[in-house]
């Protein structure tokens, strides 16, 4: 196809962050009083950003006093604890590689913005990316298509010029809100039985097949 723009997700889709993740909010959990939880668990919350994942995980018992401080515990233990786990998935890098040369990438993740560039920074594979974009962006998280608008009018690419790639059912259905192409990936947190009922346009087992796809 030779998309202009390609937007990656990250966590579950360039990286592996579960167990930074799960660490640092277990951390919290524990500096409140509260039990911890698995990573079974916490991969089962992940992708729609903070607040919906705290929601989850705290439910809706929790007051908003020990929300708050839930919160704000995760926020200062993972920005201290964001890379001591965390690994791309394997190809990740030769596929960027691949890729890079004439069209642009950009992360669209439902992780706060603070956190991305220094992740990708720690695994080398920053550089690949012209724009990140977190969950707490002026535009609105996922599956909202604002971001993704925005970055197709910064880089001057049409919709049929634009792809996302992404782990996440949030992935397929911004893309299909946006009126742009989708491809499911299966190595991530979501559940590819679960994936395909969302009606990806492509799907890739490994980052290989992302290079036939793009």
């Amino acid at each position: 196809m030779g998309y202009k723009l390609i937007i990656f997700d990250l966590d579950g889709t360039l990286i592996d962050s579960l167990a930074d993740i799960t660490d640092s909010f277990n951390i919290a959990l524990q500096r409140c009083g509260r039990n911890p939880l698995s990573l079974a668990q916490v991969r089962s919350m992940i992708g729609t950003g903070m607040i919906n994942f705290l929601e989850q995980a705290l439910g809706k018992e929790t007051s908003q006093k020990m929300f708050d401080q839930v919160h704000r515990y995760f926020v200062e233990e993972y920005a201290k604890n964001l890379s001591n786990k965390t690994v791309y998935y394997p190809g990740i890098p030769e596929m960027l590689s691949s890729i890079n040369g004439g069209r642009t990438m950009a992360v669209l993740s439902n992780k706060n913005t603070e956190f991305i560039q220094p992740v990708l920074d720690h695994l080398s594979i920053g550089s690949y990316f012209s724009m990140c974009f977190g969950g707490n962006n002026p535009y609105g998280k996922k599956p909202s298509p604002a971001a993704v608008e925005v970055l197709m009018k910064k880089y001057g690419v049409s919709k049929e010029e634009t792809i996302i790639i992404g782990d996440m059912s949030v992935d397929i259905r911004t893309a299909q809100q946006a009126g742009i192409s989708s491809c499911a990936v299966f190595w991530g947190y979501g559940k590819k039985d679960d994936l395909l009922t969302f009606n990806p346009d492509h799907t890739a087992e490994t980052p290989d097949d992302i290079l036939s796809i793009v």
